[in-house]
């Protein structure tokens, strides 16, 4: 990801006027909310990942037992309601 600080630096500075400083703002938050998306996907991709492996290789019989194949389904599942919910939330904040 690109890093920004330099240019939302010289804005403030340099354009210290209030388009300048809406702009500077408006960028700063675009840049943590691409820096949150790129965690959530992340963070599912890798879920899907497990779980793509785990499926080819025989499903629940390929866990060493019934709890870590349950403990699994639920990291699999928590991974992809952090990816929906950075996704779902509003691009009001940026």
């Amino acid at each position: 990801m690109t890093d920004y600080t330099d240019l939302v630096a010289r804005l403030r500075v340099q354009h210290g006027n209030k388009h300048a400083l809406e702009a500077a703002a408006a960028l700063e938050a675009q840049t943590r909310r691409i820096a949150e998306l790129e965690t959530a996907l992340k963070d599912a991709t890798v879920c899907l990942v497990a779980a793509i492996s785990l499926l080819e290789r025989g499903g629940k019989k390929a866990a060493p037992s019934n709890k870590m194949f349950e403990q699994m389904l639920v990291d699999y599942k928590n991974g992809v309601e952090r990816a929906r919910a950075a996704l779902e939330k509003k691009n009001d904040s940026i």
